[in-house]
């Protein structure tokens, strides 16, 4: 049986063998990538890289301080607009289709690949 520090233990000794990535900024998307863990696993992830990254235990069921509120957020807040107002290309169709075409603004292209892009 596989227990969370098993697969914690694991994901660390995975996340330090890639250099490039070599920053707890990144180890907990890179785990919920690359790990299929539950809401459970995922919040005990963030509350042990949320201490080594501010030196005290986060408090996600009343959060007091900023970055509290946002890992709570990231943790409970669930709306695919946020995911679509993310993406440039995606919010002007949110846009055109709530309140209208008249408050875009004109772009030059939309491409996929950089080699794509006429520079002449």
């Amino acid at each position: 049986m596989i227990t969370i520090y098993t697969k914690f233990k694991n994901f660390l000794y995975e996340f330090l063998s890639n250099a490039f990535l070599y920053s707890p900024k990144f180890a907990w998307l890179w785990a919920i990538r690359h790990q299929n863990l539950s809401h459970s696993q995922i919040k005990y992830l963030i509350s042990v890289l949320f201490k080594i990254n501010t030196g005290y235990e986060p408090n996600f069921e009343n959060p007091k301080s900023f970055n509290e509120k946002i890992h709570w957020l990231n943790l409970n807040y669930r709306n695919p607009l946020i995911t679509q107002c993310a993406d440039k290309v995606k919010v002007r169709d949110y846009i055109r289709d709530t309140i209208g075409e008249k408050y875009l603004i004109p772009h030059l292209g939309i491409y996929d690949n950089p080699k794509d892009i006429d520079f002449d």
